[in-house]
């Protein structure tokens, strides 16, 4: 039996960060400082930043940063912070990796690949090579309704065994 609960520390609640914009779709700093103060008050335990709620797949990655890098100054090191690869590649979501370990988050979480439909294998591949490339601890992000692509139980068992994922997160519904 594989245990995959609570590697590398990874447990409690972690809200999914809505990323506020303004009329024009600029990002409201003010605002964003106000909801990330307000959760981290509220006891949480992590931060998902850009991810789906969190406006990931529009946003340049200098957009992604700057989120980033503020939310950051405002938790001073309070909760873990999960940064999102939302990519359809593999080489997509490494040089986006490359990126943000600049920034030092405590998790970097990416979806399977999408656009087109891939097997379970290509799905462990991808995972794989990201796992083994990342300085930081990778989670899943299962999402098929966006991905078309879904991250079946005997796929996450085997990835499970992987040194460097730490967990999955899992917004299938199912």
């Amino acid at each position: 039996m594989i245990d995959i609960t609570n590697k590398k520390g990874l447990e409690g609640i972690i809200p999914a960060l809505i990323l506020p914009v303004n009329k024009e779709g600029k990002i409201n700093f003010k605002l964003l400082e106000k909801q990330t103060t307000y959760l981290i008050s509220e006891s949480i335990n992590g931060i998902f930043i850009n991810g789906t709620t969190g406006e990931g797949a529009w946003l340049t990655m200098e957009e992604k940063v700057q989120v980033f890098k503020s939310i950051k100054e405002i938790n001073k090191g309070k909760v873990f912070l999960c940064a999102a690869c939302l990519q359809p590649t593999t080489e997509l979501v490494i040089s986006e990796i490359k990126i943000y370990e600049k920034y030092e988050p405590d998790y970097i979480v990416a979806v399977t690949p999408y656009y087109y439909s891939v097997s379970q294998d290509i799905i462990i591949e991808h995972f794989k090579k990201i796992a083994d490339f990342s300085s930081v601890p990778l989670i899943l992000y299962n999402i098929p309704q966006c991905t078309h692509n879904k991250i079946e139980l005997s796929t996450i068992l085997k990835l499970a065994k992987e040194e460097n994922i730490a967990g999955i997160k899992d917004s299938s519904g199912d």
